[in-house]
């Protein structure tokens, strides 16, 4: 009322925290504004430094429309889902005010019941050790992960390229309307998510499977539900999360105070560890991976989602895929990086110089410093000399490899064997068949015999005591 008090007497202008509308909640209120009669026009983004306006109207039909294509596929995956017959197991369920850290750490599955109607499903041991083991083993030799570069604008109109410690990989197939796969289906990955949907009990589609190469890689506070990407979630999504690897800490908050503060919970992730954010966990929390020095150890997330979109666009025209698709003035390169790990597919900008590669390519490098050499893998297979430091790598990988073929980049650092590859890479080429064949002879057990799982997993640490009226556990800040 207040609102349309001020609105008879002045034009209003409503500031969102997000670009498109039915991201925030812009739309909502231009909706209630719209039937009392005002008309409201929206400014949205035409590109990075140009708005465009667009009346409400045509904004509301998008949005309405994007939501009812997601509705429509999201039904038929349940029904798909109900048809398999695989009761939901039910779980022992944690009140808010009766959360303890013991619950965490005990074991035990359960059902946890957080405020604003929100729920967790938490199996600590949802894979033994050695399912575990067999399915991060899978992943390392059957997925190849990616770093995406950002781009941010800086204050005076330019750009900067920032690639991200991050890697990974959306695994899904022709039934994920929208979404861009770095890696297709495969029956072990099928499967995967296949058992995590019995376990969550609602449909997914997709999952992304993310790397952390030690406890600085982090994920900052964030929801997913919103523009771009999570907005192909929909409106209230579940997310899945299958730990794998060295533990971390995962915390959530949430948006609002509970009883007039904001509450955080620590959750241990360990080897094997699956959580399930339920209802209302995106609308009504945060949730984060924050830095652990002590870590040092790699981990692997594998995050479950459903995921339909009609288009590519936002309602802005920009592409949302920004984080899958190669950067504008890049190549995609495969890059080899010897006993540093295994190979990486990342965005070089074209003009970036030999020289200056190390330094753009640290994320991924790990803290070497010093003398490198780079060389390009030809349409032979075989590695070029040295390239000059003044040499840029659009050019270079344009002049080295056969037509339709991915370009290949290797930086080497230390003694080299004299045919381009060190030591340590040539040896992890050799070895890495072998554990291929290895992975592929294990598919019949672990992640892909679609059995019921069980087992051993490791230990978490412990939470801290909130205020009054606040479960053991919860830390109120």
């Amino acid at each position: 009322d207040a609102l349309c008090k001020t609105a008879r007497a002045v034009t209003v202008c409503l500031l969102g925290h997000l670009h498109e509308p039915q991201g925030c909640h812009r739309l909502q209120i231009c909706d209630a504004l719209a039937r009392r009669g005002f008309a409201a026009t929206h400014l949205l983004w035409k590109d990075h430094q140009e708005v465009r306006q667009v009346a409400h109207a045509e904004v509301a039909s998008g949005a309405a429309e994007t939501l009812r294509f997601f509705n429509e596929h999201k039904e038929r995956a349940e029904l798909e889902r109900c048809k398999r017959k695989c009761p939901v197991k039910e779980l022992p369920t944690v009140p808010w005010q009766d959360l303890r850290a013991s619950h965490w750490t005990d074991g035990k599955d359960y059902r946890i019941l957080l405020p604003f109607g929100a729920e967790l499903l938490w199996y600590p041991h949802w894979l033994s050790k050695k399912e575990a083991d067999e399915l991060e083993q899978t992943i390392r030799d059957r997925v190849t992960f990616y770093h995406p570069t950002y781009v941010f604008q800086e204050p005076g109109g330019g750009f900067t390229n920032t690639l991200i410690k991050r890697g990974q990989s959306r695994i899904c197939d022709e039934v994920c309307p929208g979404a861009h796969a770095t890696e297709a289906k495969q029956p072990w990955s099928d499967q995967l998510l296949r058992d995590v949907e019995d376990a969550a009990g609602v449909a997914f589609n997709c999952f992304v499977a993310n790397h952390y190469a030690n406890g600085r890689v982090v994920i900052n506070w964030h929801s997913d539900s919103g523009p771009g990407d999570d907005e192909g979630l929909g409106p209230d999504p579940s997310i899945g999360s299958l730990s794998l690897g060295a533990p971390r800490t995962f915390s959530l908050k949430s948006k609002r105070p509970v009883d007039g503060r904001i509450a955080h919970l620590d959750i241990p992730l360990t080897h094997g560890s699956l959580l399930i954010m339920g209802s209302h966990s995106q609308t009504h929390w945060l949730h984060s991976l924050p830095a652990d020095d002590s870590v040092h150890a790699e981990r692997i997330n594998l995050t479950f989602r459903f995921y339909a979109r009609q288009s590519t666009k936002h309602v802005e025209g920009v592409e949302h895929n920004h984080e899958w698709e190669t950067a504008e003035g890049s190549t995609r390169v495969l890059l080899h990086r010897g006993q540093i790990g295994r190979p990486v597919w990342v965005d070089i900008p074209d003009d970036t110089t030999v020289q200056a590669l190390p330094r753009y390519l640290s994320a991924v490098l790990h803290g070497k410093r010093g003398a490198s050499r780079i060389s390009c893998r030809s349409g032979d297979g075989s590695w070029s000399s040295p390239l000059a430091g003044s040499t840029t790598l659009g050019a270079a990988v344009r002049t080295s490899r056969a037509s339709g073929s991915p370009a290949e980049v290797m930086v080497e650092f230390g003694a080299s064997n004299g045919h381009g590859v060190s030591g340590a890479e040539s040896n992890r080429i050799s070895t890495s068949q072998g554990s291929q064949a290895e992975s592929r002879s294990n598919l019949g057990t672990g992640a892909a015999s679609g059995r019921r799982w069980a087992g051993r997993g490791g230990k978490g640490g412990k939470g801290t005591k909130g205020g009054r009226g606040y479960p053991e556990y919860v830390t109120v800040r």
